[in-house]
């Protein structure tokens, strides 16, 4: 019997086994083909131990080859600046002329970096290398060589992710004994798996948000308000500069800040300013809880980057526990694997990760709703599913959806949309309006009360106004007083915001920003994207079960939160183009009604369609859509756009991830 056992258990890790060894050939001759290229060739040494004139440059002269070349490996270091640029020029059998490769940049330290493979036509006739760096700095070239014998290059993690893909692959493709296991409540090991990987999701996140050290020293002056804040509230007051320049004081219009910039009249820009004062336009919530308890403890400026990861890790506790008590209270045959799968998938949505990628001040007040509509939809759902710690759960819920007035305002409208789906129905019945008990009803409005006082008295402190939250009075770079509405600029950013397909090439990073100016005949804020979510998003594609067929086959309740989700994201979309502009960072207002929805829908057709022949072909196109959504978020990491990239500030990490595409 034991020998049976032990026969079961090795047949069952045969199939990992021969994944195993497959991404260990794949990396061996596949990724490292280069290396098996260059083996045989005779190295070619051009230059050996010389320097970069006063100007920065350095060229070997044509050198006579008259021999195949398969390669090009400079090996050199650079003093006063971080990097050096390369360009090979060289004549062939087919280009009697000079022509030129397009140059590249080499990061002394990134093993692997000097290699360049190249392409010429037929055997090279002559060559020329040339290094340049910037005018003041210099660089001591070791070695150039063409032909050079390129070592292997082994890396572990790249097997190591491969090989966790097509596992799960294999895991979702054969319908195996782990998508057989159902999401259990009260199950210790599920729960503790859970746990594990809501740690790794954190620990990416970490990763993500100590990537660009640009963004973790946040060298901006406007983007240290939370700071400021936090030294004004010390001293009593929200008043963070009380000593505006004259002339701005004098100005007419004094949010016209293009003509600000043009009379040379200093002002600090992305600053609310009001009756002769500055303040942070950003909301308290923020600093309530973070920046101004670390201030009055410690007497030190908390970073904004910390403050960005904290959040995050909020948001995927919200995530995993409102995906949780979907999963269970949907069906009782939801694939705990899938659970998983998509509880990371929507953690680290592109949005999500651009957000880690650039954690700045302006992305503090989204990643913080996100947070709190994650987890108060999480605490609201378990208080009615589950009916235990009841009053605790509402007042944990009411709470997280209140702090959203104090971060970022129109997200409330999910917390009416939410309400709506799953309240409003069962106050229309009198047998669960019975159930309700004074303490479930005052834990239920109190916070929002409490937290509405503060965030109240907070807009009336700064504009007089409890109701007035500082957008008109921003000095950003449109006057916010003039922007009006019009339906032309709705349609257009919808289609930016939602449809716009991705730019992608096949040159490392393989992404850019894409084209947003059109002939729209109006001033527009537009800063680059690098396309919409259904185009970059793959699991977001789900929705289109709905209008294809699937809504008659939906639950009234599925039917309220999905329609309520994306109504309310769509709103919010056309809110944020009018008031604001097209930015990447403006879809975090809407990616949680979308993702939220899709997920719905997804949960409820693995469980509908469970026992179904086309049961395998939904989980397979759902774990593609999965890793292509994480494929594009990866990208979004590593792109050039937008200036504040890694490419520009930490290119190290930049050049070692571009090794790992150099075949």
């Amino acid at each position: 019997m034991k020998q049976s056992r032990c026969n079961e258990k090795i047949k069952k890790l045969i199939p990992y086994v021969v994944i195993l060894g497959l991404v260990i050939f794949t990396e061996i001759f596949v990724f490292n083909f280069s290396t098996w290229k260059t083996m045989s060739c005779e190295p070619i040494t051009l230059s050996v131990d010389e320097y970069t004139d006063e100007s920065g440059l350095y060229d070997t002269g044509y050198f006579n080859i008259n021999d195949d070349v398969k390669n090009v490996n400079v090996d050199l270091s650079v003093t006063g600046y971080d990097r050096a640029n390369v360009t090979v020029a060289l004549t062939d059998e087919g280009d009697y002329y000079v022509y030129e490769l397009p140059q590249y940049e080499i990061v002394p330290g990134v093993e692997g970096d000097g290699y360049r493979n190249i392409y010429p036509f037929g055997k090279v006739s002559t060559i020329q290398i040339t290094v340049s760096v910037p005018e003041g700095a210099s660089a001591h070239i070791s070695s150039i060589k063409v032909n050079d014998n390129r070592p292997l290059d082994v890396k572990i993690l790249r097997v190591g992710v491969l090989f966790l893909l097509i596992s799960l692959g294999y895991i979702v493709f054969s319908d195996g004994i782990l998508m057989k296991a159902v999401c259990m409540r009260g199950n210790k090991y599920q729960l503790l798996l859970v746990a594990a990987v809501m740690f790794f999701v954190m620990f990416v996140g970490f990763l993500l948000v100590k990537s660009n050290p640009v963004c973790v020293n946040s060298p901006w002056p406007h983007h240290k308000q939370y700071q400021e804040l936090a030294h004004a509230m010390k001293q009593g007051t929200v008043v963070v500069d009380d000593s505006p320049d004259m002339a701005l004081l004098e100005k007419e219009n004094p949010y016209d800040t293009i003509a600000l910039l043009a009379e040379n009249i200093p002002f600090r820009m992305d600053y609310a300013f009001f009756n002769g004062n500055y303040y942070v336009y950003f909301g308290i919530i923020p600093e309530l809880l973070f920046f101004l308890p670390h201030y009055l403890l410690t007497g030190q400026d908390l970073q904004n980057y910390i403050v960005v990861f904290l959040f995050y890790c909020m948001m995927v506790v919200g995530i995993f526990g409102t995906l949780w008590e979907l999963a269970l209270h949907l069906g009782k045959r939801m694939p705990f694997i899938f659970y998983l799968i998509l509880g990371v998938s929507v953690s680290l949505l592109s949005n999500y990760v651009f957000m880690l990628g650039r954690p700045d001040i302006y992305n503090i007040p989204i990643i913080a709703s996100n947070a709190f509509v994650f987890l108060g939809t999480f605490f609201w759902m378990r208080a009615l599913w589950t009916e235990r710690y009841t009053s605790l759960c509402y007042a944990a819920g009411s709470f997280c959806m209140a702090c959203i007035a104090g971060c970022r305002p129109q997200m409330l409208l999910y917390v009416i949309a939410i309400f709506c789906a799953l309240f409003v129905p069962l106050l229309l019945n009198k047998e669960w309006r019975k159930t309700i008990s004074w303490q479930k009803a005052v834990s239920f409005v109190l916070p929002f009360i409490a937290v509405g006082a503060i965030v109240f008295w907070y807009n009336q402190a700064r504009f007089g106004s409890g109701f007035e939250f500082g957008a008109t009075y921003s000095l950003t770079t449109n006057d916010m007083n003039h922007r009006g509405f019009n339906f032309s600029r709705v349609f257009r950013g919808l289609y930016s915001f939602l449809l716009q397909p991705p730019v992608i090439h096949s040159t490392f990073p393989f992404l850019e920003s894409c084209e947003l100016d059109g002939n729209y005949m109006g001033k527009n804020i537009v800063e680059f994207c690098y396309g919409g979510l259904f185009a970059v998003s793959p699991l977001l594609l789900g929705l289109l079960y709905i209008p294809l067929g699937g809504y008659m086959h939906c639950t009234k309740e599925e039917r309220r939160l999905v329609s309520g989700l994306c109504l309310t994201s769509v709103i919010i979309a056309a809110f944020d183009i009018n008031a604001a502009g097209i930015l990447q960072r403006y879809m975090g207002d809407m990616v949680f009604g979308f993702s939220l929805a899709a997920v719905i829908v997804l949960f409820g057709m693995l469980d509908r369609y469970r026992e179904s022949k086309i049961y395998l072909w939904i989980a397979k196109v759902i774990y593609l859509a999965v890793i292509c959504g994480l494929m594009f978020s990866f990208l979004v990491v590593i792109t050039s756009a937008g200036g504040i990239s890694l490419e520009k500030y930490n290119p190290v990490l930049f050049h070692w991830i571009r090794t790992y595409f150099d075949f």
